[in-house]
């Protein structure tokens, strides 16, 4: 699948939509043929107004007092989050995090596969995690060309980010998904998706002290 970053698409929507899916083939499970924006929303504790408004702007049109065609919309959002088709992908680091990144079930049942891991230990040159062969560092740029890779994931330390995001955009990766904590500078045809794990946890545990804080 191509990256297509002219298209429109709201990012929030699209963290919504695998939870909608998950709703869905709960209720395929169950025999239920169609389905409320009313019902899926109070399953995830949302707004009905915000799913519906969802499912609309990805193209699924709902009917009055009926509600979605259960598997119309299973396959609308199949299609729109592109996993009928699998996509190749590259990671950089193979370290405990990479490892967990790599046996990670949850990718070829959405349609995305690693293919190949690259770290600078030579412990671990040619060793298989997960079905997953690790290469040296040097061969990451000329693999990624010659597979037509467009999405590579690092979880390299910060201080070697930078210069792992250069070599992979030197082989033509498009898309980068950066678990390290340094800020990339890529050039504007390239897309980065940022996922600070630490950050994360450091906002879930301000917002539960807020919550615990006596007013």
């Amino acid at each position: 699948m191509a990256l297509t970053p002219d298209r429109r698409f709201s990012i929030p929507t699209i963290r919504r939509l695998p939870g909608y899916y998950a709703c869905l083939e709960h209720a395929a499970a169950q025999g239920i043929a169609a389905i409320s924006s009313t019902t899926i929303a109070g399953h995830l504790n949302l707004d009905p107004i915000m799913v519906r408004k969802d499912l609309e702007s990805i193209g699924a049109a709902g009917r009055p007092k009926i509600g979605f065609n259960v598997a119309e919309l299973l396959a609308v959002i199949k299609e729109f989050m592109g996993w009928g088709r699998l996509d190749e992908l590259i990671i950089a680091g193979c370290g405990d995090l990479g490892a967990a990144l790599m046996g990670y079930k949850g990718f070829p049942r959405r349609g995305f596969r690693i293919v190949a891991g690259f770290d600078r230990d030579p412990v671990l040159e040619g060793v298989t995690i997960h079905g997953i062969q690790i290469f040296p560092m040097e061969k990451m740029a000329n693999l990624i060309a010659r597979l037509h890779i467009e999405i590579g994931l690092i979880a390299v330390p910060a201080k070697a980010a930078q210069q792992v995001a250069d070599q992979m955009i030197t082989g033509g990766v498009r898309g980068i998904w950066n678990f390290s904590s340094a800020a990339l500078k890529v050039p504007a045809r390239v897309i980065v998706q940022q996922e600070d794990l630490t950050a994360s946890l450091v906002i879930l545990q301000k917002n539960l002290l807020k919550e615990t804080v006596p007013s």
